[in-house]
């Protein structure tokens, strides 16, 4: 885990088993497994690592809103999409 101070308060990137998560999808699709799984764990793992890259530029507003709604069995895709859409908002309200 990641630990990231931001003034008063820290925020962490959280954790979440990406190959738990994209098992589930990938049993839940029935179908070409193997790919499916495959490409989900890839595209997770390059949201985490762009996350991680990224983290400290992100707003401490947007990571704290959208990380109310992570949890360890959520998709770093979701919330990279999440704090990226929160930031852009922000920048357009003047914020």
């Amino acid at each position: 885990m990641i630990l990231i101070s931001t003034g008063a308060m820290a925020q962490a990137l959280p954790n979440s088993s990406i190959e738990l998560f994209c098992a589930k999808r990938a049993n839940a699709a029935g179908k070409a497994l193997e790919n499916l799984f495959v490409a989900c764990v890839e595209a997770e793992r390059s949201s985490l690592a762009d996350l991680q890259s990224n983290w400290t530029d992100y707003s401490a507003p947007s990571r704290a809103q959208c990380l109310k709604n992570f949890s360890n069995r959520s998709l770093y895709s979701d919330l990279e999409a999440c704090i990226e859409a929160a930031d852009a908002v922000r920048a357009g309200s003047g914020k």
